[in-house]
């Protein structure tokens, strides 16, 4: 039943969505038909404790989402500063998580005080070894994704792949191709 289905757009720390930015993502019969709701990383009623990453960030997710039956991620893989990658796990963290949790997880762009500066792995296009990206896949995993869909978009924003399944796999999947598409050696 539609009563039975929701979006949350997935906000991070970022504003709420205009009714007209909510119709451009997603269309005005998603709109008009099903409960649509964003996250607000602050209002800590809405938010409930799903565990403890191996790298100590407390992860707080948005109750709504811990609650539902079944959890579907939509996202756009695109290369990030410091994640990696954007799209899979990045719905869920920092998507739907608490202000808090969000904060543990983004200082691990930064090496440990007696070390300093900015951890080298945590860059663009890098996932392996990048301790922002591994710890955003650990607290997604901690909640369970149950489907997950990954554009991969042109450089005129039309879609050039689409990829789904696994929550991780399809995320990966989707990297590959945006590597295919954009990424290049030079020899200097």
């Amino acid at each position: 039943k539609k009563s039975h289905v929701s979006f949350v757009i997935a906000t991070g720390m970022h504003s709420n969505h205009t009714q007209a930015e909510k119709t451009a993502l997603l269309g005005d019969d998603s709109v008009n038909q099903y409960r649509i709701i964003d996250h607000n990383c602050r209002r800590k009623n809405d938010l409930a404790y799903s565990g403890t990453t191996s790298r100590g960030t407390d992860v707080y997710l948005n109750k709504h989402v811990i609650n539902s039956d079944k959890v579907i991620t939509i996202g756009i893989a695109g290369y990030h500063y410091y994640a990696g990658c954007n799209g899979g796990r990045k719905a869920i963290m920092p998507g739907v998580a608490g202000y808090k949790t969000i904060q543990q997880n983004h200082k691990l762009v930064l090496n440990p005080l007696e070390t300093g500066g900015k951890n080298p792995m945590a860059s663009s296009g890098i996932l392996k070894g990048n301790p922002v990206h591994e710890d955003m896949l650990e607290s997604a995993n901690l909640l369970g994704v149950d489907f997950s869909i990954n554009l991969v978009l042109d450089a005129d924003k039309n879609i050039a792949g689409i990829f789904a399944g696994g929550m991780e796999k399809s995320h990966l999947r989707a990297c590959r191709e945006l590597d295919r598409l954009y990424h290049v050696k030079i020899k200097g």
